[in-house]
Order: C-alpha cells, then sequence, then structure tokens
C-alpha cells in the first residue's frame, strides 16, 4: 500500500534501518519504508493469536536491541518479530501480580541497564526483558511514597544520578527511588503564582543547558 491506514496518528518513530513506524487510533501499526514508499500494516484480527493485540496503537517504541514494542488501547503490551510478522502479547492478568499492571499502555521507555518501563492507566510497571516479569507500582492512598497516580500518560526518564522521572495525568511529577521502590511527589500549588499546571509531562533533556530538564 502507498497510503496509511488511518488519518488519527498517536505515535511515531524512526527505527535504526530508516523505517518510520506509525500508531493509529484505529487501524493498527503502519511501517512506512522511505526507499520504497510503500507502507507494511499490522492491526488485530479476532482470530489470529499471533496478530496485534488491539488497534488502538498509542505508543511504538524501539529497545536497544532493535526490538520493536508497541504499546495499545486495551490489548496491552506487545513484541514484534519483525521476521515472521507475529506478536508476542504481555497483558494483565488479575490472579499473577508478575504480569502487566494494565492493559492500556501509554508510554514505553528503557533505561541504561536494559530495563523497560512502561506506562499505563492501572499504574508504573518495571519489566525485565529477560526473565518476562513485571513489578507492579500502583497508587496507594495508605502509602504516602507510592506513586502519585495510576494514570501515566505520557513520560518517563531517568536522569543521570539515576532517578526515575515519572510524568501522571492529574497526579504531578514523580520522583521514583529505584532501588527502594518509592516515590517523591511534586505537584502544582493553587496558591504559587509560579508554580506548574497540575497535569504536566517531563520531556527530553535540554542540549543548550546540561543538567536541565523542561516540564511543560
Amino acid at each position: 500500500p502507498e497510503s496509511l491506514s488511518s488519518n488519527f496518528i498517536w505515535s511515531v518513530i524512526e527505527a535504526s534501518d530508516g523505517t518510520i513506524w506509525i500508531g493509529t487510533n484505529d487501524k493498527g501499526l503502519n511501517c512506512y519504508s522511505p526507499l520504497s514508499g510503500d507502507f507494511t500494516f499490522y492491526d488485530h484480527r479476532a482470530n489470529d493469536p499471533f496478530s496485534l493485540s488491539a488497534s488502538t496503537v498509542k505508543k511504538v517504541y524501539q529497545d536497544s536491541k532493535g526490538n520493536i514494542w508497541v504499546g495499545t488501547d486495551g490489548g496491552g503490551l506487545d513484541l514484534l518479530n519483525r521476521e515472521t510478522g507475529h506478536f508476542s502479547h504481555f497483558r494483565h492478568n488479575p490472579a499473577d501480580p508478575s504480569t502487566l499492571s494494565g492493559n492500556s499502555v501509554r508510554v514505553i521507555y528503557e533505561d541504561d541497564s536494559g530495563i523497560l518501563w512502561i506506562g499505563t492507566r492501572e499504574g508504573l510497571n518495571r519489566f525485565d526483558p529477560v526473565t518476562k516479569k513485571f513489578k507492579r507500582y500502583v497508587h496507594s492512598p495508605d502509602d504516602t511514597a507510592s506513586i502519585s497516580h495510576n494514570f501515566v500518560y505520557s513520560a518517563i526518564l531517568k536522569d543521570s544520578r539515576g532517578n526515575l522521572w515519572v510524568g501522571t495525568y492529574g497526579g504531578g511529577l514523580n520522583r521514583m527511588n529505584i532501588e527502594n521502590g518509592t516515590f517523591t511527589h511534586y505537584f502544582n500549588h493553587p496558591d504559587d503564582p509560579g508554580g506548574y499546571h497540575r497535569r504536566f509531562h517531563v520531556s527530553a533533556p535540554d542540549p543548550r543547558r546540561p543538567g536541565r530538564r523542561h516540564a511543560g
């Protein structure tokens, strides 16, 4: 095909081989080849267990090993085998705490140790690609050191000091101590005229000002 599968786009990345990967709202995953000008489509098919787990793709991510990870809305996390076109699925199982905390995946981030951090509407997850196990971090009203909000919308970043910064939708900014799994919270204060709006995201480091990061 020489056109997109949908005009509603959530995520775009360039892979290490120069291909462009596009996540759509209603027609799955697209791969565009700048060399041929063609698109390859990957979508959910109800009777195919190796197809994409859901048609809504909120996030596409390539890790340091070249793997293409796909965060879907409703189907969990998928890993694409580019040779076969088949997907491996990682989904929430309420009976198994080592699975994903929720099936609406919004952000995927690999840290410098090769660990994947997965943000969902139902909490933050640490995924070990070797063991294929997840560790969940969810908000607890009784634990002030837990993550401030379960909706991890679009922002995860590990800084030069080893802290993990997590932006939430409605719960401000969290700084996670990866060693002990505790969170420090940063909120908007309405009585502070210089404060941030309550719902803000972390972005990439500012190359013009080393050590500085933007929230906006």
